[in-house]
């Protein structure tokens, strides 16, 4: 999958739906996809002109903290000003600086490296004026190896501290406002939202007094009411803690660097191309090819070409990949967008090209071919970067995953319930049989319970739901199974036939619908009551041994499951009967007599099974 994005470009629209009231939301026709977090972390990796942080950027040893804060519980960005939500980044316990988090900026720094922030909405889409965040971004670059603290914080927030290491890879955070690492609703301040902060707000509810409103008006809408109760109450049973990903390798084992095509070294050392230190590499030539091989495979997800935007940068190409298994793929990419459309970024002045492998996979070479830069003649590249893991564009709560998923049986039908996550559009119910037969089969809601039917009774079926918000789809739940059960007792079962043999009969019937076991009976024609010869029986067959010959015998069966037991079948009469041997009579005429035959011999005497002895003789 090839994702583009671009920067430094302005439009006249704003894309995004916002989880806002119903007046405030609005539909776009037009939506270009972003990678605004990308570019964020990039772009703070690249921007000039911040001379506190050039020691920092001494090479490739140096990495990045990025982070994303999920606003799961729609609030206003005003409110999230008043409340002070912000982020700090400590090295080994010494406090490096301050971001304020509700304040978009890209070009600041912390402990003189270089720092951003970026603020999108819930499409991820950039904020724009908006009024309702759904994402806060921040990316801290030039950071030396080593120990690291990032702290959240905020009124009304369980305040969250994240140890990061940069090692051989920089380090992104995802957290959230619904789950148990950023808790929206802890109004006493105590650390954790409990019981004691429903009670507390079920107190203020209507009040409106300033202060009571600065602590419990909790989305910022001007009063104090039963949806500021609602994430309170939500909230006493967040689960999730904050997931921390590997992005960028900081020192890729690059064996070799070549160039191919029309390609030559106008300005720049192709080295400076995987060690983030803001020094542009200059290529003229187009087509021209860049091959980067690697001293060994490394495992990656993603792989970001960064250029300055402008006439230099690449328009048009392709990304071929191979792979430690000596497979590979060709990734295509064209960053041309329709006359009169400018994509809309964070990070001024860069054009990323991402290739998503969709996988993480262990590569071994990569060969960039460009065909058409804004220019003609040049292009230049500030960076190539191999992100082990993708961060999420738009992240959800827990990581997205449903959890608490139950299942409770009914006639043809099994109705699930599951926890809700915040900010998703809605979610996708996946059901298939145990046994692998048919198709697996998929439905889509957007409330957190779904009524599945069509299905067979007493026939195990597992389930799972993900959800999900426009393209973006999470992890599947942990799947649960269970089995429809009828509503009433089955029908009389159908068919019953019998099949007479030496001193027994077979019973054989139709399998009955909703039948879980069942019950045969027989006895000789000439008596009077039945006996049971199979109990619970689940098979639909039945052998019925030591009867007498040419004695006629009534059969009947009974269905039956967890609700009862269905009228008895139509009876059926039989009779066992002895076995008689007819062999067939051997001829007599031309005869040769036993006594006559002096010796019989195969032609390989070998040939012979072994019970036999081995040989003929």
């Amino acid at each position: 999958m090839l994702l583009f994005s671009r920067a430094g470009y302005h439009s006249s629209f704003r894309g995004g739906g916002i989880p806002a009231p119903e007046a405030e939301k609005r539909g776009h026709p037009m939506r270009i996809r972003q990678r605004i977090l990308s570019l964020l972390l990039a772009g703070a990796l690249l921007v000039p002109g911040l001379p506190a942080a050039e020691a920092a950027w001494s090479g490739a040893d140096s990495g990045a903290i990025s982070a994303t804060v999920r606003v799961d519980w729609p609030q206003t960005l005003e409110a999230l000003r008043d409340r002070r939500v912000r982020a700090e980044l400590f090295q080994e316990g010494r406090s490096l600086g301050i971001l304020d988090l509700t304040e978009e900026n890209s070009r600041t720094d912390v402990g003189g490296c270089p720092a951003s922030v970026a603020l999108r909405n819930q499409d991820g889409g950039s904020l724009g004026g908006g009024r309702w965040p759904g994402y806060l971004d921040l990316a801290v670059s030039g950071l030396p190896q080593g120990n690291y603290t990032l702290a959240f914080t905020g009124d009304g927030y369980a305040d969250c501290r994240q140890e990061l290491t940069i090692g051989n890879y920089s380090q992104h955070v995802t957290l959230g406002t619904a789950d148990a690492s950023f808790t929206l609703g802890d109004v006493n301040g105590d650390g954790r939202v409990n019981d004691r902060d429903r009670e507390a707000l079920s107190e203020a509810l209507g009040s409106g007094r300033r202060r009571d409103l600065e602590i419990y008006d909790l989305n910022g809408d001007g009063v104090i009411d039963v949806y500021d109760l609602a994430v309170v109450s939500r909230n006493l049973n967040a689960e999730g803690r904050p997931e921390v990903r590997d992005t960028n390798l900081l020192a890729p084992p690059v064996e070799e660097t070549r160039l191919g095509g029309e390609a030559s070294l106008v300005s720049g050392v192709l080295e400076d191309l995987f060690r983030s230190n803001g020094r542009r590499v200059t290529l003229s030539g187009v087509p021209l090819e860049l091959a980067v091989s690697l001293a060994e495979p490394v495992e990656m997800e993603e792989i970001q070409v960064i250029s300055p935007e402008g006439p230099e940068a690449m328009q048009a190409g392709s990304v071929a990949v191979t792979y430690e298994d000596g497979s590979g793929e060709t990734f295509p990419f064209d960053l041309s967008l329709p006359e009169g459309i400018h994509a809309i970024g964070p990070v001024e002045g860069s054009s990323v090209v991402t290739i998503s492998l969709d996988r993480r996979v262990a590569v071994k070479e990569i060969v960039i071919t460009v065909t058409r830069t804004e220019g003609g003649d040049y292009t230049t590249v500030e960076s190539i970067q191999f992100l082990r893991e993708v961060i999420p564009e738009r992240p959800s709560a827990a990581g997205g995953v449903v959890r608490n998923l139950t299942a409770t049986p009914g006639s043809e039908r099994v109705s699930l319930r599951w926890g809700e996550v915040p900010n998703v559009s809605g979610y996708r119910v996946d059901y298939w049989l145990q046994d692998g037969g048919g198709s697996r089969r998929s439905l889509r809601v957007d409330v957190p319970r779904a009524e599945v039917t069509g299905l067979e009774n007493l026939k195990t079926y597992y389930f799972t739901v993900s959800a999900y918000n426009g393209d973006w789809t999470g992890k599947d739940s942990a799947p649960v199974s269970c089995v429809p059960q009828p509503s009433k007792a089955p029908l009389p079962p159908d068919n019953l036939s019998l099949s007479p043999e030496e001193s027994a009969i077979t019973a054989s019937w139709k399998k009955t619908e909703d039948a879980e076991f069942y019950y045969l009976y027989y006895k000789e024609s000439s008596a009077k009551d039945f006996i049971l010869a199979a109990e619970k029986h689940t098979a639909t067959s039945f052998t019925v041994t030591g009867l007498t010959n040419d004695v006629s015998y009534d059969f009947y069966v009974v269905a039956g499951n967890q609700i009862g037991l269905s009228r008895p079948s139509l009876i059926a009469t039989g009779k066992p009967e002895k076995e008689i041997l007819n062999f067939p009579t051997l001829p007599t005429m031309n005869r040769i007599p036993s006594s006559a035959i002096i010796k019989a011999e195969m032609t390989n005497p070998n040939n012979v099974a072994p019970e036999y002895g081995g040989k003929f003789n």
